[in-house]
């Protein structure tokens, strides 16, 4: 490997201070789509798209600010939808008005933001939301993979777009471990190696458009 030719590719958090807990994540004065973008235009050779992700409030500014950004800066949204207000802020909504085909849900086996209904069958927003160019991403984490939506999915044939870790302290220390482990649960369920190869690298550079990356 040429190191002096690799870097690190980053979504940027629409949150001025990131990913830091707490009260910065919900700091919408804090959030410019304006000064993200510019950030994103100056930095388009690492920075690949905008991330909102642990928003609690009953509202819609992160996710706005952030598509905003994105639309701005061309480049894709990754949404993390934190607490869910589920009538004040329905899945349904954020799929089908909010994002923009080739923007990203990630976590969607979470099962934490009516991915799956009562009924156990997966929400049928789901398959709406695929039909208009949302994607789906695995990230797999710490809390944010339960068998129960996995299992429905499976069943489903719904599968994510994109298969990811969401590597973090926890997440490594516990069920997810490692790439290679979360591959692996889509192999015991009969999903072909070649597919869940794809998923986890030319699906995911395609995602972030940088199509040229995933392939030898």
């Amino acid at each position: 490997i040429d190191r002096s030719k690799t870097r690190v590719l980053a979504f940027v958090n629409i949150a001025g201070l990131g990913m830091s807990g707490g009260r910065n994540e919900q700091n919408t004065a804090d959030m410019s789509s304006e000064g993200l973008a510019e950030i994103a235009r100056k930095h388009k050779d690492i920075v690949i798209g905008v991330k909102t992700a642990h928003y609690g409030a009953p509202d819609w500014i992160a996710v706005e600010r952030a598509v905003k950004a994105g639309t701005l800066a061309g480049i894709p949204v990754m949404v993390d939808f934190g607490t869910s207000h589920r009538e004040a802020r329905p899945i349904e909504k954020l799929l089908m008005e909010k994002l923009r085909p080739g923007d990203i849900y990630t976590h969607l086996y979470s099962g934490l933001r009516y991915e799956q209904l009562p009924t156990g069958k997966l929400n049928p927003v789901l398959w709406e939301a695929r039909k208009r160019g949302i994607l789906f991403d695995l990230g797999h984490g710490n809390g944010s993979f339960f068998w129960t939506v996995a299992k429905a999915g499976f069943a489903e044939n719904f599968l994510p777009d994109t298969i990811s870790t969401d590597l973090h302290l926890r997440s490594w220390m516990d069920g997810m471990k490692d790439i290679n482990n979360v591959m692996s649960k889509f192999l015991i369920h009969g999903v072909p190696l070649e597919d869940v190869i794809r998923k986890t690298t030319v699906n995911a550079a395609k995602a972030i458009k940088r199509p040229e990356l995933g392939r030898r």
